[in-house]
């Protein structure tokens, strides 16, 4: 084969591996499952301790081991070793990092090194550990001004970044948008809840809502929104974490539990399951840390409206008012609640926005563009 018919070897930064299969974990299986006919990959994560084992990937992986986590980042310094290890073999095309990830961004100084064209993925502004942004800022600004692109999700992810606000950086600016994979979705067969859950469901409308239970999430302003949802109607909470017990007790103080139901961890089939019986997603979050909104994107592949907070990020350019979704302010429960009836209590605005949903994200966010646009990427570089 000769070189420039030789596929590309792409050695990608994680920060942890499936399960669960969500968010940016869940991109970078699809983004190297969906170009592996022109790519190489290899890929460089670390597995949080109480996820089970992951399964076999048709791509090499280099599981580092985590030694604890601090603010959210696994203590791992065998990214960087496992890092240098392929750079020195001389077995790296371009070296691809998803952030925030302080491990990708040293790697990508790293690789700068060795003269490997690196790329970074933007998935969203570090917005929570405020204080540690004035130590690191520095490394983060370094690494995205050696790296030769810089990939956004959705134009409003580099309009709304402060972070990206440097003159240096806007002719970096690629957009690959996250392909969601709706064709799989469909084909997953549906498996019901436990029984105790699915009895509760019962013959309810649901509106469902998932995420971690943390509280850029915003699911508190949810739970407070469920007291007002019309008769009939629940809402269904997947997931959980640390906050889980402080929305039982809302909704216990506010007499409404039997209209909450939190199902823990779901399996892809109990997700497809709510996806098609749900009447609405939600996702109520109150800050730029969600930047997208996968969940939302997969609700959409299934026709279902939403409704969503203005962050005036990805989330909004992926969900627009009016035409596939309703869009309330932030840490606003009467008009969560007020969109949510309003979407439960007229069915052809939600078939016309479901419907308007599902043609939006098979168009602009199909795994056949994602794999398009980043090709065209690393052809620029390799």
């Amino acid at each position: 084969m000769s070189p420039s018919a030789r596929k590309i070897r792409v050695l990608t930064i994680g920060k942890y591996l499936p399960p669960p299969y969500a968010g940016i974990e869940a991109h970078i299986e699809d983004l190297h499952l969906a170009a592996r006919t022109d790519c190489d990959f290899s890929l460089i994560a670390s597995r949080q301790r109480s996820h089970p084992m992951p399964q076999p990937r048709p791509y090499p992986i280099r599981l580092v081991r985590a030694y604890g986590q601090l603010a959210s980042l696994p203590i791992a310094p065998g990214y960087l070793v496992e890092t240098l290890r392929a750079l020195v073999r001389g077995d790296v095309d371009i070296l691809h990092a998803h952030t925030p990830n302080p491990w990708g961004d040293l790697a990508v100084l790293l690789a700068r090194i060795f003269r490997i064209p690196t790329v970074i993925t933007w998935h969203s502004d570090i917005v929570q550990q405020r204080r540690l942004m004035k130590i690191y800022r520095p490394i983060q600004l370094m690494a995205l001004l050696a790296a030769d692109r810089i990939v956004v999700p959705t134009p409003a992810h580099f309009k709304s970044s402060s972070q990206l606000a440097h003159r240096q950086l806007a002719s970096k600016i690629r957009v690959v948008p996250l392909g969601i994979n709706g064709d799989f979705l469909r084909h997953i067969t549906p498996e019901p809840l436990a029984p105790e859950l699915e009895a509760a469901i019962g013959g309810f409308s649901v509106v469902f809502a998932l995420g971690r239970h943390v509280p850029y999430k915003g699911f508190e302003y949810l739970v407070e929104a469920t007291a007002d949802l019309v008769p009939g109607a629940i809402l269904v909470l997947g997931s959980d974490g640390p906050l889980t017990d402080d929305y039982r007790q809302r909704a216990r103080a506010l007499g409404i539990s039997h209209r909450l139901l939190i199902t823990g961890k779901l399996s892809m089939g109990q997700l497809v399951g709510l996806y098609r019986r749900c009447s609405v997603f939600c996702l109520p979050s109150v800050t730029r840390a969600e930047a997208f909104g996968i969940a939302t994107a997969e609700a959409m592949c299934f026709g279902k409206p939403s409704v969503v907070t203005e962050l005036g990020n990805g989330v909004n350019f992926l969900n627009r008012d009016g035409s596939t979704c309703l869009t309330v302010p932030p840490r606003d429960p009467a008009a969560l609640g007020a969109a949510l009836n309003r979407l439960l209590s007229d069915p052809a605005l939600r078939d016309r926005l479901g419907l308007e949903a599902e043609s939006w994200v098979a168009n602009e966010f199909s795994i056949a563009r994602m794999h398009e646009a980043i090709l065209s990427v690393y052809r620029e570089l390799a």
